[in-house]
């Protein structure tokens, strides 16, 4: 159980900073 709940939480981490990064690149894009 304990390895679901650690794995979890990297998969939320990796889903958030993508998420980010493509935020960003959008931003960047439109700012050009």
């Amino acid at each position: 159980i304990m390895f679901l709940m650690i794995f979890t939480s990297i998969v939320q981490a990796l889903v958030f900073v993508l998420l980010s990064m493509m935020y960003i690149g959008g931003a960047m894009e439109e700012a050009h």
